[in-house]
């Protein structure tokens, strides 16, 4: 196989389906090159060019992925927050409709342990919530210093209600959730940041 076709194989692998129609151009173009010195200068600008497509291709898709796990990220502690406001209003004095459930069913001592926990509570909520907003928002802008950190952050109401759990003499697992969906923020922020830092990896693959 000449050097020149070679060149022009690698150029329609590299480049991303949006572009084919092009590379099909590219490729019909170089055969038509009668002297192979000429055609192997023009397939080198046409390899040049797919990798640039395929490097803005790729960083595209992972500029999506971090928006789009960061948005989750970003609802999920959203969540939290709403869950720590409604502490607040109860503590300003709202009804607190769990409480006067387990009244109305005769479940004194638990009502008294829920009231005793209620800041505990309110405390994991508020933590949970802050910690992943900020590394939602690390995520997206992509500060790896600061989403590292506030990683090792959003871990620290999972310890609470993993310690918590454990003097209580609840299973592990029970009380080990928290940690679940932060390794999943965890290992998606590293795909996702070496896909931007090894483009060479996956445009050889394609």
């Amino acid at each position: 196989m000449k050097l020149s076709a070679a060149l022009t194989h690698l150029t329609l692998r590299l480049l991303p389906e949006h572009r084919r129609i092009w590379g099909e151009a590219m490729a019909q173009e170089a055969r038509l090159i009668e002297t192979e010195f000429e055609a192997i200068e023009f397939t080198l600008g046409c390899l040049w060019t797919a990798t640039q497509e395929r490097i803005k291709h790729m960083t595209n898709l992972v500029n999506i992925g971090r928006w789009s796990i960061g948005i989750v990220t970003a609802l999920y502690g959203a969540f939290f927050l709403k869950c720590f406001g409604n502490f607040v209003a109860i503590a300003l004095g709202s009804p607190d409709p769990y409480y006067n459930m387990l009244i109305a069913h005769h479940h004194a001592e638990v009502a008294a342990d829920y009231l005793a926990w209620q800041p505990f509570t309110a405390l994991f909520l508020f933590c949970m919530g802050i910690s992943h907003l900020v590394a939602a928002l690390f995520l997206i802008r992509w500060n790896v210093r600061r989403f590292t950190l506030a990683c090792l952050g959003a871990t620290l109401p999972g310890i609470m209600l993993l310690t918590f759990g454990l003097t209580r003499g609840l299973p592990a697992l029970s009380v080990a959730w928290p940690f679940f969906p932060l390794l999943l923020l965890t290992c998606a922020a590293l795909a996702l940041w070496r896909m931007a830092n090894r483009p060479q990896a996956p445009l050889l693959a394609s």
